[in-house]
C-alpha cells in the first residue's frame, strides 16, 4: 500500500515562500505530491514524528539556501557591471534571471 503525502513547497526558485498561521498555501505557492512505499513510510516514522512536516521543511530550507545563493551571485554581478538592484528578495530572483546570473536546470545541465 502506498500513502500520498502533499506537500505546499517551493520548489521553483521564483516563488516566495511563506506559510500562514494555519498552514495554508499562501501566493506563488507550488503544490507537489510524493507517494512513498508502506516500508518507506515506516522507515521514515522511525526517525520522525511528521513525514509532511520534515518533506516541506528539507524541500523549504533547500529552496532558502539556492535564494541566498541567487541573491548573492546578483549582487556580485550587479556591483560588477555597475547594476541597480532590485528591491526585494522576489524581485532580485527574478532580476538574476533576466540577467541570466540564475538559469532553470535543465536534463542537460547540472545542478551547483
Amino acid at each position: 500500500m502506498e500513502k500520498t503525502l502533499l506537500t505546499e513547497q517551493l520548489m521553483a526558485l521564483l516563488a516566495d515562500i511563506c506559510w500562514d498561521k494555519k498552514g495554508k498555501k499562501g501566493k506563488n505557492m507550488a503544490n507537489y505530491t510524493i507517494t512513498l512505499t508502506a516500508t518507506e513510510k515506516k522507515a521514515m516514522e522511525t526517525i520522525i514524528i511528521d513525514i509532511d512536516d520534515w518533506i516541506t521543511n528539507a524541500a523549504t530550507n533547500r529552496a532558502r539556501i539556492a535564494k541566498e545563493k541567487i541573491i548573492s551571485d546578483l549582487v556580485t554581478h550587479c556591483n560588477t557591471n555597475g547594476i541597480a538592484i532590485a528591491t526585494g528578495e522576489d524581485a532580485q530572483v527574478t532580476q538574476a534571471y533576466e540577467l541570466g546570473v540564475a538559469v532553470k536546470l535543465t536534463n542537460t545541465s547540472s545542478a551547483p
